[in-house]
């Protein structure tokens, strides 16, 4: 009775995720990985069931037309826009450092290994 208790779940666990996957593109936009964005697709389809747009630059976003449209038609439009402006000015000015970073730097730019009997003063 157990196993098919549990096959009978399996089952129904695996039906409801395909119903997500063909009704709604699951979007991940944070570090967190229960920050998930669930958007309606336009049509039913396995295009695009789950994607990660934390890293997605302006050439990304053109290759995912219908993902785009869906996302802008459910006023989600701010974070395809979020998303392509951030990217953009770290290309721009770089990413913004910290403090750690600064001293990581130094300490390497102090050392140098091209020539062992010179050292910066």
């Amino acid at each position: 009775m157990r196993r098919l208790f549990a096959m009978v779940f399996g089952g129904m666990l695996g039906a409801a995720a395909m119903f997500i996957a063909f009704k709604f593109h699951t979007i991940r936009t944070k570090e967190e990985w229960w920050d998930l964005t669930f958007v309606p697709k336009p049509q039913p389809a396995l295009i695009d069931a789950y994607v990660d747009v934390r890293e997605w630059n302006a050439a990304e976003w053109t290759k995912h037309p219908d993902l785009v449209k869906a996302m802008i038609k459910n006023g989600r439009g701010d974070m395809v826009r979020q998303s392509v402006t951030s990217n953009f000015l770290e290309n721009v000015f770089g990413k913004p450092s910290s403090k750690s970073d600064d001293a990581e730097t130094r300490e390497s730019e102090d050392m140098s290994f091209d020539f062992p009997g010179l050292q910066r003063r």
